[in-house]
């Protein structure tokens, strides 16, 4: 596969904070990813998962303290600034976020859409073109659905339609993938697939991958290093060999409040 996305990204994050009106979804945290890691995010339903991808994604800003990509202080940042900087790091939603009833190729082309003018984008999806047909060919063929490209996206089964999600991703020419509990919806065997080819691509590519897990199973034995996270504070933040079973346990004890988000 030609090399479609960049060097990995790196992200460096200082005491943050983040408010929801009078909820606090994170605080405090403190968190170096370097470029090329592969990071799973474990906790409960409610500890900030989501919403630190959110803010490593650049579509939440903090309330609080500071977050630095490649050095660059997002916090700083333009609107126009932080929308190249979006156009960099692709999301896998847990909603997947596809555009129904129009054909896989033109979901594909939606990964750069971030990084054109309005019109320029309406062009390339109406007129892509041999190369980027092609281009968005071999992508499918990576991600096992090369005989998908013209197919219409919503008669795709649950684990097809993932696939074109990351397809997308991978066509946007991001530094870094975020996957917010993206095999919450496949049976176990496909979950195992599409985390093996996830942190596959990642790896292949040297690209930076974080990703949230409620499957433990998977984070353990994929990801070298696990960030737990609770009631919005940073639990533990440890290569995964070296957490305890008595660490997760206490991670995922239910018998105080949790936060949204």
């Amino acid at each position: 596969m030609s090399r479609e996305c960049q060097t990995g990204a790196r992200f460096e994050l200082r005491d943050l904070e983040v408010d929801y009106g009078s909820t606090r979804a994170l605080a405090g945290v403190s968190l170096r990813v370097e470029a090329g890691e592969q990071i799973a995010l474990v906790g409960p339903s409610g500890a900030g998962k989501t919403t630190l991808l959110s803010v490593l994604n650049a579509t939440v800003r903090p309330t609080g303290g500071t977050i630095e990509v490649n050095g660059a202080d997002l916090t700083a940042y333009s609107v126009r600034e932080l929308r190249r900087a979006r156009s960099e790091i692709a999301f896998v939603h847990q909603g997947l976020n596809l555009i129904p009833n129009i054909r896989v190729l033109h979901n594909v082309l939606s990964g750069r859409m971030g990084r054109q003018s309005f019109l320029g984008s309406l062009f390339s999806m109406l007129f892509p073109g041999r190369k980027r047909v092609e281009a968005v060919h071999e992508i499918l063929d990576r991600v096992g659905i090369p005989d998908k490209l013209y197919g219409y996206t919503h008669r795709l089964s649950g684990g097809q339609q993932q696939r074109v999600a990351i397809a997308r991703a991978l066509y946007q020419n991001c530094r870094a993938i975020l996957a917010d509990e993206p095999v919450a919806s496949v049976d176990p065997a496909r979950a195992r697939d599409l985390v093996v080819l996830l942190t596959s691509i990642a790896r292949e590519n040297g690209l930076t991958l974080v990703m949230s897990l409620h499957n433990l199973e998977l984070a353990q034995r994929y990801f070298p290093r696990l960030v737990g996270l609770r009631q919005g504070e940073l639990a533990f933040d440890a290569p995964t060999s070296d957490v305890s079973s008595e660490q997760l346990q206490a991670l995922y004890d239910l018998s105080a409040s949790q936060v949204v988000a």
